[in-house]
């Protein structure tokens, strides 16, 4: 039946999932799979408004010392460019950090990430 295919893709697919952490060490299976599937949905979610004709543009303001006025104009950048966004953006699970490192080469490479 199709159910019983899915699930043996999806048990195959599983098998070969493995996330090497810092902080928890080798983690493998179904967590992982989530975790990693909700990771690239978080950073999809930031970008995907950037996207097309009707991209909007994103005010992106980065931390200083202090919030004076003078250097409050230098820590804001506006942008509907993708990979700016992404390269904002600090992430710590590891497939979000591949994205952007994939946006910020893609970026370099022809202009567009």
């Amino acid at each position: 039946t199709a159910e019983y295919m899915g699930s043996s893709v999806l048990d195959d697919m599983l098998a070969s999932v493995l996330l090497r952490s810092q902080d928890h060490g080798l983690q493998e299976g179904l967590p992982v799979l989530h975790g990693s599937i909700a990771a690239v949905c978080a950073v999809a979610n930031c970008v995907r408004t950037t996207f097309g004709p009707r991209g909007m543009d994103k005010v992106i303001k980065r931390p200083s010392q202090t919030d004076s006025e003078e250097e409050l104009g230098q820590n804001i950048t506006i942008t509907n460019d993708g990979a700016t966004v992404v390269s904002a953006l600090s992430f710590t699970h590891p497939v979000a950090r591949m994205i952007a490192d994939i946006s910020k080469a893609q970026d370099e490479e022809v202009g567009d990430g």
